[in-house]
């Protein structure tokens, strides 16, 4: 998530600010939920590590709530990442992106690049 989100941020967004100004205000939102799903997954870690240490239902209580915070937040991130950013990106080309596409585009952190 932290590369995807990175990418976007250091990458993606400033492309698509520059190519498309009035995307401006809705890439300032979604890089807010980037920071916000950023904290999150501290506050994830640092309950998680918690557990390890006290394995408290009241802890695990936490976890689960913060989980639900995350996936309700990610859901409308996404929705509405897709619903402003759709027009805009099906009107790119990115042909180098194509044939080596970045870091944050990738599904797993060591592609294989085969033979």
């Amino acid at each position: 998530m932290t590369r995807h989100h990175t990418g976007e941020d250091d990458l993606a967004f400033p492309y698509l600010a520059g190519r498309f100004p009035e995307l401006r205000p809705v890439l300032t939102e979604l890089r807010r939920d980037h920071d916000i799903v950023a904290g999150i997954m501290r506050a994830l870690q640092d309950l998680l590590v918690g557990l390890t240490v006290d394995p408290d239902p009241a802890g695990r209580r936490r976890v689960r709530a913060e989980l639900d915070g995350l996936a309700a937040l990610l859901e409308s991130h996404f929705g509405y990442e897709e619903k402003r950013l759709v027009s805009a990106l099906n009107a790119l080309e990115a042909p180098r992106w194509e044939a080596a596409p970045p870091d944050f585009l990738l599904t797993s952190p060591d592609p294989d690049p085969g033979p």
